[in-house]
């Protein structure tokens, strides 16, 4: 248990100082960012533009998504092609994350503690990878999957 401890914290190590000081994000709807790197998002297909997503929409299925240090509850989410979910992701974790699925343009973020909805149709079956795209955290296995079927 002790050696889980020290791997996850130097995990959070890792990332935030490979990430630098920390600096806003414009729009005023973004949350704080840990450096350009990680504001780029280079990495996971978003570019500094990018914003989280916001709107939700009405009447649609609702799925509760958890995010802790370091893991999704529910990992795995399932829908219909045509079909509108509302993401509502709660950070019941210590540090910022997020719920993105970059192939289909949904990003969710939510700071320590409070939670961000976002709604989206689901346009095409497959299965789509959904991740925390915070630098490490999906390495870290923060990383589930969105299942679309006809």
């Amino acid at each position: 248990m002790k050696r889980q401890h020290l791997l996850i914290a130097g995990l959070i190590l890792v990332a935030v100082s490979a990430c630098g000081p920390a600096v806003q994000g414009s729009g005023g709807s973004r949350s704080v960012w840990f450096g350009q790197h990680m504001a780029g998002y280079g990495h996971m297909g978003w570019s500094d533009s990018t914003p989280s997503s916001q709107s939700t929409i009405i009447g649609a299925r609702e799925i509760v998504v958890t995010s802790t240090e370091f893991g999704f509850s529910p990992s795995e989410i399932t829908g219909t092609v045509g079909e509108s979910i509302n993401i509502i992701l709660v950070n019941d974790g210590g540090v910022t994350h997020d719920w993105s699925i970059p192939e289909l343009g949904v990003r969710i973020v939510a700071n320590p503690g409070q939670q961000a909805t976002a709604g989206f149709t689901l346009d095409a079956s497959g299965t789509y990878e959904a991740l925390c795209s915070i630098p490490g955290h999906a390495e870290a296995g923060m990383i589930g999957t969105l299942q679309v079927t006809d």
